[in-house]
């Protein structure tokens, strides 16, 4: 399957999406897939297809876990950070969904009121 022009594409800014970028973004460096998983109350199976669309447009870069001697129990873990690039793009996402949501709350009507 050939990508052209991949690094040049912006994924679409889902809800689930824009979590991804705010739990990598606000997180320690590097995060494992059922950590970030965690941290979005996204389940895996939403979670990896984005990190996997993040990494094939440069936003996140991810490594295995290495295997540190025979006190390793469990699968090894891919772990996953944002790239300088995927950094400034999360952080205007993350800036623009803030100024959606403040329009939003400032916006609504006020309901209940007799």
């Amino acid at each position: 399957m050939c990508r052209v022009g991949g690094m040049a594409q912006n994924p679409r800014m889902t809800k689930a999406t824009l979590e991804v970028l705010d739990v990598l973004y606000q997180g320690p460096e590097k995060l494992y897939g059922l950590k970030i998983a965690q941290g979005t109350g996204l389940m895996t199976g939403t979670v990896y297809p984005i990190l996997a669309r993040l990494e094939n447009i440069g936003w996140v870069t991810s490594v295995w876990e290495q295997d540190e001697g025979p006190d390793v129990r469990g699968a090894r873990r891919r772990f996953y950070q944002l790239t300088p690039m995927g950094r400034e793009h999360a952080r205007a996402a993350l800036r623009e969904r803030a100024a959606r949501e403040s329009r939003t709350a400032h916006h609504r009507p006020e309901t209940g009121l007799a």
